[in-house]
């Protein structure tokens, strides 16, 4: 029977309080309801004794999300007895074709509803089909069970999102709000949509970078990636602060993301308990990042989820800045342990790994050698290893060998014994990127590097800064990697190393050979400026050289400027090839007269000149430089006391300009002029500095560039395949059982935190995250509904289960 018009205004009006989740009403049916019989709904019959008991009368309403009953009261007037969310829904049995018996979990547990009507089997589909929306994707445990003889079942339509977005992301995130009665996030919305255009856009231009610009100003844009701490609300107790489970929710099952992106978030300690569940179910996510979450005591729960969700497909994992003590680095080596398909990446810098814990890594690498042979990138920079530790490492790149297919190794900075660990470079004949800067090299280090460089065919990144090299080691350095014919394209940094300007000499020898030197970074060593004018002479002979830093190398002295200007200066004439010049802090006797030279400078694409003291009477020379030049496509000045005359200058230097595309904005100038001068200069800076910006922006250059002076934008996205693990030698498959033989007897030991080693967690505003700390997955045993219902901030939605009309 159908219903009545006013028994449908009536349901359509009831439902306006859950328009922000997009529910409308989608069926009504007439049904009996009966007071239920526990002995008859746990044998599963219907006894003669229900015939004798009094039918309901009710109008059921099933709705994109939930289930309601509606009665008619004494005067005709209508009120709501039961109002359920679909997920709530645990179990439906029918014994026969007119009745059926719903039970209940969450916040209806341990309940039932025993229902009689002609159309029972088009109900129980329309149940079926709706609750299909809502769980696709959703393993069979977690669904609710059907107790019903197959053959009198109607066929349910193949499962279909009315939104379609992000793979029914939004559709799920609208539920998943209405269930937890929180309000759906404007500003979340608008970020997916965004993500699409951008996914879409990446797709058309195919998949190249380069051409996601607005005039040349590259975008900031990952495919296929959410990232939670971009969204506006991620920060609780703020304006326009949104709650969190539902977002995890739906992307538990999601098939739309690849990555999933956490920086910087450190009011939000016990979302990494949300994240593990996400993990948990996840089948399609291929990179993870949690980054500088200062939440140690979470990743226990994380590595778990990791270690029990045996067909994720994360391939990589960042955990950079996220302090991990022992019991989370075990169950994190666990989930390494348990990987069935290759992982490219793994990055642990700035982790508080030191001691006990790199031994539980490094253990758990030698468990799985198949899983760990095929890294690619690995990163332990900003840890603090010890001999035992350092030893550990070795042991590892001496066992894996040739097999290993390491390309990224970063070292720096983690008190490392490099001449423990410099022996097992050689043997990795893939490597194409090492940073050890931060570390001290000794002779006899230096000397096994250099044997490593030598016998690379891979090997084009290499950093060595702040490592206690004095000009013999840096000379052997800079000379094996010039002078291998096998390398291409080499980046290296040398800078903040103990050279003086008598020894410029012995590093300008390092390059006279070779013509595959990119980029050098030659920062910090305050030379005099014939100490630099030798260094260029011997630079301006090299026609790959594309990028040099030169940052903080120069000493104030009364002489020599206009000389090392001019070297500067046939550097770049001679040098056609270099295109990114570096000049920052120390160079302000240096750059006016260099400027001046610029004018006529066709090749030079990206100069920096910042920290430089230039002043008002410098900016006007930069202006006029701009003035004439029509190559220059990025320049960096902050930071160089630039008073409001300057600015102006260089505004108006813009009135001939037409190519400079990147002036990044100076706000360290804006920040000591807004200090010390009056409103109204104030305001006429501001104005200044905004017109700048807009020549700037309808500026253009036909170049195309990858800037060496902009931060990279672009991270990698592992496909959302995987890759099966690589067979391992016999010698490995020894070395294996032998590590799990370790783990067995030094589990406990491991499991204690170090006494000499205790992390202390990032301090907070007195913000109470325990909203989120039940919270694990609305479909466990264990998640408590009702406590998380009643301890979360109070919403004007209405919850579940809402009060007569």
């Amino acid at each position: 029977m159908m219903a009545t018009p006013s028994e449908n205004d009536f349901a359509i009006e009831f439902f306006r309080r859950y328009a922000q989740y997009g529910e409308v009403v989608r069926f009504i049916y007439r049904v009996d309801i009966f007071a239920p019989l526990a002995k008859s709904v746990k044998d599963n019959t219907v006894k003669n004794e229900t015939k004798k008991r009094k039918a309901n009368k009710r109008i059921m309403v099933l709705s994109s999300f939930r289930m309601l009953l509606i009665k008619r009261g004494p005067l005709k007037g209508k009120k709501v007895t039961k109002n359920i969310h679909l997920y709530d829904l645990h179990e439906i049995k029918s014994p026969d074709q007119n009745s059926a018996v719903f039970l209940f979990r969450g916040l209806h547990a341990n309940k039932s509803i025993e229902m009689k009507s002609g159309q029972m089997p088009t109900i129980i589909q329309t149940i079926r089909m709706l609750y299909k929306t809502i769980t696709t994707g959703y393993s069979s445990l977690a669904k609710m069970k059907l107790e019903i003889d197959p053959s009198s079942l109607l066929p349910v339509q193949k499962e279909s999102y009315p939104d379609k977005t992000a793979n029914g992301f939004v559709f799920l995130y609208k539920a998943q709000s209405a269930y937890f009665t929180t309000k759906v996030s404007v500003e979340l919305l608008n970020y997916v949509e965004d993500q699409i255009s951008f996914d879409e856009g990446w797709e058309r231009c195919g998949q190249n970078p380069a051409a996601l610009t607005i005039d040349n100003n590259p975008l900031r844009y990952h495919p296929k990636t959410i990232e939670l701490d971009r969204i506006p609300g991620i920060i609780r107790k703020k304006q326009l602060s949104f709650p969190l489970p539902p977002v995890a929710a739906a992307l538990r099952h999601n098939t739309y993301f690849q990555a999933l992106r956490l920086c910087n978030v450190q009011k939000l300690k016990d979302m990494i308990l949300l994240v593990a569940n996400i993990i948990r179910h996840n089948q399609t996510l291929s990179r993870l990042d949690l980054v500088n979450l200062g939440a140690s005591r979470f990743f226990l729960s994380l590595g778990d989820m990791l270690r029990d969700n045996t067909n994720h497909c994360i391939q990589y994992i960042s955990l950079a800045g996220s302090k991990i003590d022992n019991t989370g680095m075990l169950a994190i080596s666990i989930a390494l342990e348990k990987f069935r398909h290759v992982l490219k990446g793994l990055n642990l810098s700035n982790c508080g790994i030191s001691g006990k814990r790199i031994e539980i890594l490094m253990n758990a690498f030698r468990r799985n050698y198949a899983m760990s042979i095929g890294i690619e990138e690995l990163n332990l920079s900003l840890n603090k290893f010890d001999t035992t530790s350092s030893k550990v490492i070795e042991n590892w790149l001496f066992e894996a060998k040739e097999f290993s297919h390491l390309q990224k190794l970063k070292l720096a900075s983690c008190n490392i014994n490099m001449t423990a660990v410099t022996r097992a470079f050689r043997s990795l004949k893939y490597l194409q990127v090492l940073n050890i800067s931060g570390n001290k090299l000794d002779q006899g280090s230096v000397e096994l590097l250099c044997v490593a460089i030598d016998e690379s065919h891979t090997m084009n990144h290499l950093n060595v800064s702040s490592c206690s090299l004095k000009a013999p080691l840096i000379q052997k350095i800079a000379g094996a990697v010039c002078q291998n014919r096998s390398l291409s394209n080499v980046h290296l940094e040398i800078s903040y190393n103990q050279c003086s300007t008598k020894s410029a000499g012995h590093v300008a020898e390092a390059f006279k050979k070779g013509n595959n030197l990119h980029t050098l970074k030659f920062r910090g060593y305050k030379w005099k400026p014939e100490g630099l004018i030798l260094l260029l002479k011997t630079l301006a002979k090299k026609r790959s050289l594309d990028t040099l830093i030169l940052d903080g190398s120069c000493r104030k002295t009364p002489t020599g400027n206009n000389e090392l200007a001019r070297a500067l200066f046939l550097t770049l004439k001679n040098t056609p090839s270099l295109r990114a010049l570096s000049l920052c802090n120390g160079f302000d006797r240096i750059i006016p007269e260099f400027a001046e030279k610029m004018c006529k400078n066709q090749t030079l694409l990206e100069l920096a000149v910042e920290g430089n003291r230039l002043k008002d009477s410098g900016a006007y020379k930069l202006a006029e430089m701009l003035r004439m030049n029509s190559t220059l496509m990025l320049l960096k000045c902050d930071n160089n006391e630039i008073g409001l005359n300057g600015w102006k200058s260089l505004r108006l230097s813009f009135e001939m300009n037409k190519t400079l595309v990147h002036f990044p904005y100076p706000w360290n100038d804006l920040q000591r002029a807004l200090s010390n001068s009056s409103v109204s200069t104030q305001e006429h800076l501001k104005r200044v500095l905004s017109r700048l910006q807009h020549d700037v922006f309808t500026n253009s250059n036909r170049k195309e560039r990858k800037y060496a002076f902009i931060e990279e934008q672009t991270i990698y996205i592992p496909p959302s395949s995987v890759e099966p693990l690589p067979s391992i030698p016999q010698h490995l498959e020894f070395l294996q059982k032998e590590a799990q033989q370790q783990f067995e007897e030094k589990q406990l030991y491991w499991m204690v935190n170090d006494t000499s080693d205790q992390m202390t967690e990032a301090t907070t505003d007195a913000v109470d995250d325990d909203d989120y700390g039940s919270w694990v997955d609305p479909f466990a045993d264990d998640f408590d509904i009702e406590a998380f219902m009643a301890a979360k901030p109070t919403t004007p939605v209405p919850r579940p289960g809402a009060p007569i009309i």
